[in-house]
């Protein structure tokens, strides 16, 4: 097998770099089973890409959008087209079908799809669902106590996880 050297280009990161953090005061902790992990608010992050290129809808965004239902699982299958000023990827998630699932779809992947692109890369990488370093954010910051986190009954996606 060989493996090509790809030579990094002056700026491909810069976005990724400048989005990278997260305002703790846009986080919340979220038990799911034994899972535990960090999510980040939808809306501070619409926020933040409103400030890079402008309103939602105009310059960036989601286009195309396709739903299907798979009765069988109870679940909806959403497909759309990210854009956004330097370029456009495919996008997509699966939802169970319930109250506002159209709606949370597009939340799951606005969110999914400017993560791609580095923003909020440290909570999308786990560095704050460390409980070991004492020098990761979850660390330095004060966190919610218990009685404040989100517990999620199902597997659903809702407007709580999502920052919505």
């Amino acid at each position: 097998m060989v493996t090509q050297k790809v030579k990094p280009t002056t700026g491909n990161m810069e976005m990724w770099d400048s989005w990278g953090k997260t305002d703790p005061k846009f986080t919340k902790d979220v038990s799911y089973g034994k899972r535990k992990y960090t999510t980040v608010n939808a809306q501070y992050q619409i926020e933040r890409a409103t400030k890079a290129w402008g309103p939602y809808g105009t310059t960036w965004g989601l286009r195309d959008m396709k739903w299907e239902i798979l009765d069988e699982r109870d679940l909806m299958l959403v497909r759309a087209v990210f854009y956004y000023p330097s370029g456009s990827f495919e996008i997509f998630t699966d939802i169970k079908i319930g109250d506002d699932c159209m709606k949370k779809s597009q939340t799951d992947m606005t969110t999914k799809a400017l993560s791609k692109l580095g923003m909020d890369a440290e909570i999308f990488k786990g560095v704050w669902d460390s409980k070991y370093d004492d020098d990761t954010p979850a660390a330095k910051y004060p966190r919610k106590k218990p009685s404040d986190q989100l517990k999620l009954s199902d597997a659903s996606l809702n407007e709580s996880t999502l920052g919505v």
